[in-house]
Formats: structure tokens, C-alpha cells, sequence
């Protein structure tokens, strides 16, 4: 059974505490949190990045065996956990981490048994059913193979784990979240989910791809801003375990109504062990697509994912460790980005305004943020024409033509994960973790045919604290921290001095009807900061053939957001004008004829533009 209380709502419903006092409001909630305790059906906690192991202990008449000794060790480690049977015959060894451990059953009068090989999975309780010991001295052993539960039947759960050989064996390139697609009842929302994504934007028996909760062992690794995961983990052989429950979560998980993916994290062992990879992707073989002539030049692409582990002992059966670098090279040569029948003065289009308008603000104006004035990605004229402007006084014959460039592009990410875990006492065990990443994507988003494109620079911590204590064999208690930092932004780029710390010396987005749109679109630069300040506690007591489990969660959540539209004015200048002799002026003759947002330092004709 599961309880938690946050701050504004219960499991159990309660209802219209609008009319009380807030001194009321928290007895009420107290009582019935107590009531809902004690009326909820029994299921046994498997925790929320660890498992549990359970099972019923009986001679071979069936009469139940009390006070049984029941003791897991994991076979890496040789850390383990010891309960005894109950009067009811039952043991339920809980917060047991992650791996594969032997169970060893003794009691007085009874030959031992011993079950090798019982795989304990996160979320997930490896239920060992009904255990008849045989009669002889406990120095006789009786050997069982164990293994992971194919079904459970011990929750409404429905969990479903893929292991390190899944993450590293698969062709994700690092896109973890993709594993979701393979669970029946999720589907791909592609564009529709509104979130960030880890390889997949995913809807999970038909809610909201932003319902999806994601952890990082448990802990919470979400974007408050734009939903999704807030730190994106791309080593594989960092994963011991993704786990994804998509229904009936226990309340201990919270925050979503669709489903829990949790990345969960590798442990050093009682051996010293360490790998090796890299993977190479290029486009040196790459073909044609249907669309392309066999005369196409295929875009250059060259990829390098490259990193390692190592784990090992710190103190053999006491500590252990385990540390992993990754990183990823992407290079791009970038495909031809076009302003379609959108048009532009030419290189030598600017040189006859310049002599036919001098000293103008607009020719001075595209000369300065224009598509030429950035020569990143060489772009090019297509297809010139000449077309006649004209101030109202002067007509000159000017060279347009769409233009057209190629933007190369690189991704650079570094991910280290360091973790120890420690096994203090008999009854208390420790572990701390810790994530660093950072990543730079140039050529993200933006007017690329115009030269104005903004680049993705990103800054990603998290650190984690963990103490699972076992007062007796009736009552577990979990004890959880984390604090996560996870910065975003779209920034510099074909301008780079564009950046929010200094977003007043970013050109102004200028807008002409039947012109290529120039500068600095009018939502950018922006950028997030999200911080996560979690706390958690998770108790668990048994008592006879029922388990309470209850809890509490402190969750933080702070976002400082940079999102200025418009900061640095947006300009639209339709054919209007034109049509009325050349300036808007004899259309609107009220309006100033110079703004008081500058372009580059220099004023900008609000009407009038030659």
C-alpha cells in the first residue's frame, strides 16, 4: 500500500476543503491520509530505483516455517540484505539495488536452500512464490535456479525494464527514449508532443506526450519549462537499466499521468572491470534519395561517439566505484538553404544603391546585417534580375536575385558519470552520483538563406544522495536528494555578440513584402535555466501479509527564463508604398520618419524606407 502527501493534493481524493481554515484543511488531510492507509489493499515496494525480492517459506507439509533466515548477496558486490519469515511464513527484502544475487534460506531442522542467479530489476518485485524447505541439518544444501518474474503479481504495475545489453546492443546512437516505441501502448507523436525529447516524442496509452515523467535513478529529470527530460544522456555503457512503468505507477513517483522512463545508472563491483567504444558514421557511402539526380552532391556528414568506463572496489564487500567519459562529434557540411522567390539586392545590387542612394539608412542598413553581410556559408545570387527603385526623386536600375548558402554545422557533447556506493552497516547503505554535460550546436535555428542563425550552447549538472536504512525486518526507510541544473540557449551564431547577456547589440528582424526577411528573428535570442531541488523519504513496513508503504516529497522547481519578443523592435514594410509613389509617407503622413529603436547604430526610417 501507497500513501504520499505533497502540498496541495492527496492520493486519496479530498474533497471541497475549500471552506475550511488552512489549520483545519491539514487535519483533514492528515486523517484522511491515515484512513486511506489503512483501507488500501497491501503490495510490496520494490522502491523507486531499486527493487525487492519476496516470497513464502513452508516445509513440505505446507505448514508455514516462522523465523527463517532469508539472505540475498549480490554476486558483484557480495553486498547483502538478511530478513526473517514472519509469522505468516512470508519475507519481503526491499530496496534491494538493481543485479543478480544468490538467496540463501536457512532454518533449524531444515536443509539449506540456496537459489542462484535471481535477477532483481528496478521497479519490479522478483516474486520467488512458495519455498518448501526439506527436512536434514542445516549444512545440506538443496540448489535452485532463480530468475527474473515473468509476470508480477504482486501490483497493478505494469513495468517494463531493457538492460545494458538493450542500450548498448541497439542502433539509438544514444536516443534512449526510443526504447518506449517498443512497449505496447505507446505510441510516435512526432511534432505533436510540444517537449523536448531524448530520440522520441512518445504518447503512452494516449495521453499527452508532455504527461511523461523522467528520472535519472529515480530522481527527478524533467523541464519544467517545455516538458520532457531536462539533462539528455547519451552513453550507453553509463546504463545499467531503462525502466519504463506506463500504468498504475505507485504515488511515489508522482508528477505525470503518463508514463515513468527511468534511466538507471551503473554501480562499480567487488572486480575491477572497463570498456571501450567508438562508433563512426560518415556519409563517404552514402546514396541518393528519390528525389535527388545522380548529379547531386551528397551534404558531408562524419560522426564519432567515443567513451570508456571503469568501476571497481574501493574497499572490497565495503565501497565501490565507477566513473564513464563520453563524447560526440558531429560535423556537417550542411545542405543548400534558398530564399525561394523571395529576392535580395546582389553583392553588386548593394554597390549600385550605395551610388545611386548615398548616405542611405536603408542601403546602409542591408549593407551592415543583409544576407551578404555575413559571408558564413558563401552566399550566392541565383537567377539575377534587374528591377527599378526608387526614392520618390531617383530611379536606378538595381541587381536582385534570391539567395542561396550553405551552412555548415557541428555538434560537440561531453558527458562524465561518476557514482559511489557504500555499505555502511548490515543496515545502512550509501550511494552518491554525480553528471556533468555540456554540449555546443552552431547552426540550430533561424534564417539561414538570410544569414541569421543562432547556435544551441548547453550546461548540464546533477548530483544525487541516496540512504536506504533497515531499522528491523518490518520497517525500510529510503531517504533521497537531488539538485539538477540544466541550461539552455539560442544564442550567438552569424552574429555572435547576439547572446542574452548582451541582447540590445542584436539586429532588429526587418521584414520586406516580397524581400528576404534579414536580421534576428523577433523571439530570439532566448534561453532556460531549470533547477530541480528534490527531496524524498519512503517508509515501508510489513506487518503479517501486509505492507504499507508511506512518504513524503519536498520538489523545487525554479526557471529563470530569458523570452523577450520584440526586445529589439520588428520591422514590416509592405508594397504599399510603392504602389503610392515610393514612400508609405503619402499613405500615413502621421507617422514619425525615424524610430527610436536603433539598427546597428544607426536610425531606421520608420516610414519611407527610400
Amino acid at each position: 500500500m501507497k500513501l504520499r502527501v505533497n502540498v496541495y493534493s492527496l492520493d486519496c481524493a479530498l474533497s471541497r476543503l475549500v471552506s475550511l481554515s488552512r489549520s483545519k484543511q491539514v487535519w483533514l488531510a492528515l486523517l484522511m491520509s491515515a484512513a486511506c492507509l489503512l483501507l488500501a489493499a497491501s503490495a510490496l515496494p520494490q522502491g523507486i530505483a531499486t527493487g525487492s525480492i519476496s516470497g513464502t517459506v513452508a516445509d513440505q507439509t505446507g505448514a508455514v516455517v516462522v523465523g527463517a533466515r532469508v539472505t540475498a548477496v549480490n554476486t558483484a558486490t557480495n553486498a547483502s540484505s538478511t530478513e526473517e519469515t514472519n509469522g505468516e511464513g512470508l519475507f519481503a527484502l526491499r530496496s534491494v539495488p538493481p543485479g543478480i544475487y544468490k538467496v540463501t534460506i536457512e532454518s533449524k531442522g531444515f536443509r539449506t536452500l540456496v537459489l542462484d542467479k535471481v535477477e532483481v530489476l528496478v521497479a519490479r518485485d522478483s516474486v520467488l512464490g512458495s519455498l518448501k524447505l526439506e527436512l536434514g541439518a542445516i549444512g545440506q544444501t538443496v540448489e535452485v535456479q532463480g530468475g527474473a518474474p515473468l509476470i508480477e503479481t504482486t501490483t497493478g504495475q505494469v513495468t517494463t525494464s531493457f538492460d545494458s545489453a538493450a542500450t548498448a546492443d541497439l542502433p539509438l546512437g544514444g536516443s534512449f527514449d526510443q526504447l518506449t516505441l517498443f512497449i505496447p501502448g505507446v505510441a510516435d507523436t512526432g511534432r505533436n508532443s510540444f517537449s523536448n525529447s531524448n530520440g522520441a516524442s512518445f504518447s503512452s496509452n494516449g495521453l499527452r506526450g508532455r504527461s511523461n515523467n523522467f528520472q535519472i535513478d529515480g530522481q527527478s529529470n524533467n523541464d519544467n519549462s517545455v516538458a520532457g527530460p531536462s539533462i539528455f544522456l547519451g552513453n550507453q555503457d553509463a546504463l545499467d537499466e531503462v525502466s519504463v512503468i506506463t500504468n498504475d505507477f505507485g504515488v511515489e513517483y508522482g508528477h505525470a499521468s503518463g508514463s515513468v522512463v527511468n534511466y538507471v545508472t551503473k554501480s562499480g563491483t567487488n572486480a575491477f572491470h572497463g570498456s571501450g567504444f567508438d562508433y563512426f558514421t560518415g556519409s563517404h557511402f552514402d546514396s541518393h534519395d528519390n528525389l535527388e539526380l545522380g548529379t547531386d552532391t551528397i551534404p558531408r556528414y562524419v560522426e564519432n561517439r567515443f567513451g570508456g568506463t571503469i568501476g571497481g572496489p574501493i574497499k572490497h564487500d565495503k565501497a565501490w566505484f565507477f566513473f564513464s567519459p563520453y563524447f560526440d562529434r558531429q560535423r556537417s557540411a550542411g545542405s543548400p538553404s534558398t530564399s525561394g522567390k523571395n529576392l535580395t539586392p546582389t553583392p553588386a545590387g548593394l554597390q549600385q544603391l550605395a551610388a545611386a542612394f548615398p548616405n542611405n539608412r536603408a542601403v546602409a542598413a542591408l549593407t551592415a546585417i543583409g544576407p551578404y553581410a555575413v559571408a558564413a556559408g558563401s552566399p550566392q545570387p541565383l537567377a539575377t534580375q534587374t528591377i527599378t527603385v526608387s526614392n520618390g526623386t531617383t530611379n536606378a536600375p538595381i541587381e536582385f536575385a534570391p539567395v542561396q548558402r550553405n551552412v555548415p554545422a557541428l555538434f560537440n557533447d561531453r558527458e562524465f558519470t561518476g557514482r559511489v556506493d557504500v555499505q555502511l552497516t548490515s543496515k545502512d547503505r550509501v550511494s552518491a552520483r554525480y553528471v556533468f554535460q555540456q554540449s555546443i550546436q552552431t547552426g540550430a535555428t533561424g534564417r539561414f538563406a538570410a544569414g541569421a542563425w543562432v547556435d544551441i550552447p548547453a550546461r548540464d549538472q546533477q548530483i544525487a544522495l541516496d540512504w536506504t536504512r533497515t531499522f528491523n525486518n518490518a520497517l525500510v526507510n529510503q531517504l533521497r536528494y537531488s539538485f539538477s541544473r540544466a541550461g539552455f540557449g539560442f544564442e550567438g551564431g552569424s552574429f555572435p555578440n547576439c547572446t542574452r547577456a548582451s541582447i540590445f547589440t542584436c539586429p532588429t528582424g526587418i521584414t520586406l513584402q516580397g524581400g528576404v526577411a534579414f536580421g534576428i528573428q523577433n523571439n530570439l535570442p532566448q534561453g532556460r535555466i531549470i533547477n530541480n531541488s528534490q527531496v524524498q523519504d519512503n517508509a515501508s513496513l510489513t506487518r503479517g501479509r501486509h505492507t504499507f508503504k508511506f512518504g513524503g516529497e519536498y520538489y523545487k522547481q525554479r526557471s529563470p527564463n530569458v523570452f523577450l519578443p520584440n526586445i529589439d523592435g520588428t520591422y514590416t514594410f509592405s508594397s504599399a508604398g510603392s504602389a503610392a509613389g515610393g514612400s508609405c509617407r503619402t499613405q500615413f503622413p502621421g507617422l514619425p520618419r525615424t524610430s527610436a529603436v536603433s539598427l546597428v547604430s544607426l536610425p531606421i526610417p520608420r516610414c519611407n524606407w527610400l
